[in-house]
């Protein structure tokens, strides 16, 4: 996985109904 740009944290992988999608667990907000 890549470091996140904005923190360097390392991206989360998720995958929903067959797709995936990368995001940072630090700089992404939960709603």
């Amino acid at each position: 996985m890549e470091p996140c740009r904005r923190c360097g944290t390392l991206m989360e992988r998720l995958v929903i109904g067959g797709r995936s999608s990368h995001f940072c667990t630090r700089c992404q907000r939960r709603r």
